[in-house]
């Protein structure tokens, strides 16, 4: 691979995972969003699918995590391939 080819899929890269950030933020806001209303008598659900609903947002983000941390490291890889290519040791 020549360098100016890591450099795009290093920048695919970064563009993923600022989406994935973005959608991991989400996560937490649903959540917190359902616990205050919840809190404050706005939610009037089913105690059965209150735990259904965060579970199921928890799931997706602990894959959105795992995911993120994949790229992650992918990035970490491609920087080192990139300051190799470019002599940089």
């Amino acid at each position: 691979m020549n360098r100016k080819h890591l450099l795009a899929e290093y920048e695919k890269l970064v563009q993923l995972a600022d989406k994935l950030s973005r959608q991991l933020a989400t996560c937490r806001e649903i959540i917190e969003v359902m616990i205050t209303g919840i809190y404050h008598g706005r939610v009037e659900w089913h105690q059965k699918t209150i735990s259904e609903v965060i579970s199921a947002i928890l799931d997706i983000q602990y894959a959105l995590e795992w995911e993120l941390r994949m790229i992650e490291a992918h990035k970490a890889f491609l920087a080192r391939l990139i300051d190799r290519n470019n002599g940089i040791h």
